[in-house]
């Protein structure tokens, strides 16, 4: 039996030549599906929850609202009142606390832009046909009543929180 070995390293050539053409065509065409295929992830909503049970936590730990330590003057700075840090001009927090959220002499507290709720309502009512491409930049949005308990001048009674968060999208 003759045994050619110039042709085995020939074909071994060859081989790795073909190896490079696929491997450069499939990195080619997975590049090309990776510029028009992306994935958005919505998070704003689970952002929304977080911060709304952490200013909840704040200000009536273990569900008990002393109105006398918060500070009069600073209304609206609820967000920096909680340590809350780093880029905030993208939230918006309102707590209403009171016997009956809506009523007089409710406290209201709050911090961020709160004429962002409109962009909310454009996307909740849906009276305007908004593209997949508008969509991705929907607000999260999380709002919740709580039971607790209001102590002021060394009185306390049931009274309620509500709390309004809405997380804007980060450009």
């Amino acid at each position: 039996m003759i045994y050619n070995k110039k042709g085995d390293l020939q074909e071994g050539i060859l081989m790795i030549v073909r190896v490079a053409i696929v491997a450069v065509i499939a990195f080619a065409v997975f590049g090309i599906v990776a510029i028009f295929y992306t994935h958005d992830i919505n998070i704003r909503n689970s952002d929304a929850i977080i911060v709304g049970k952490n200013v909840v936590e704040c200000l009536a730990p273990n569900g008990l609202f002393d109105s006398d330590s918060y500070p009069g003057d600073e209304m609206d700075k609820v967000l920096s009142y909680c340590g809350f840090s780093g880029n905030i001009d993208i939230l918006f927090v309102r707590v209403t606390i009171g016997k009956s959220v809506g009523g007089s002499g409710d406290i209201v507290l709050y911090q961020g832009d709160s004429g962002a709720l409109w962009v909310r309502e454009l996307y909740k009512n849906g009276e305007v046909q908004l593209s997949d491409d508008i969509k991705k930049f929907e607000p999260g949005y999380f709002k919740e009543d709580y039971k607790i308990v209001q102590k002021s001048h060394d009185q306390s009674f049931d009274s309620s929180m509500q709390v309004e968060v809405l997380v804007k999208h980060d450009l």
